[in-house]
C-alpha cells in the first residue's frame, strides 16, 4: 500500500503531458478501444446494468484503462502511474464501509 507521500512523489516525476494530450491520448483513445474490445455498450434506459457479464466486462475495461493511463495530476501536469498489482491491492485494502 502507498502512503499519500509516495503518490505526492509520483505526482512530480511522473511523465510530463499537456492535459489536451492526455485526454486524447490517454482517455479517449483507449476508452474508444477498450468498448470495442471489450463489446460494451449503453442502454439509456437502464443506467446501472443488471447483466453479471456486462457488469464484469465493465470492471475489466475500467481496470485495464487505470493501468495502462494512469491519473493526470492537473497541478503538475505530469501522470502519476500504478502497476496492475498496486490497483489490485489498493482495491483489496480499501475500505469496506463509507
Amino acid at each position: 500500500m502507498h502512503s499519500y507521500l509516495d503518490i505526492l512523489d509520483r505526482s512530480k516525476s511522473g511523465q510530463l503531458l499537456q492535459k489536451n494530450n492526455w485526454d486524447m491520448d490517454c482517455i479517449i483513445l483507449p476508452v474508444i478501444r477498450l468498448v470495442e474490445k471489450y463489446q460494451l455498450s449503453w442502454d439509456k434506459e437502464n443506467a446501472v446494468p443488471n447483466d453479471p457479464a456486462l457488469i464484469d466486462r465493465l470492471y475489466q475495461a475500467g481496470f485495464e484503462l487505470a493501468a495502462e493511463s494512469g491519473i493526470y495530476c492537473i497541478s503538475t501536469g505530469r501522470v502519476i502511474n500504478f502497476t496492475r498489482q498496486e490497483l489490485t491491492d489498493g482495491i483489496k485494502n480499501m475500505p469496506q464501509r463509507l
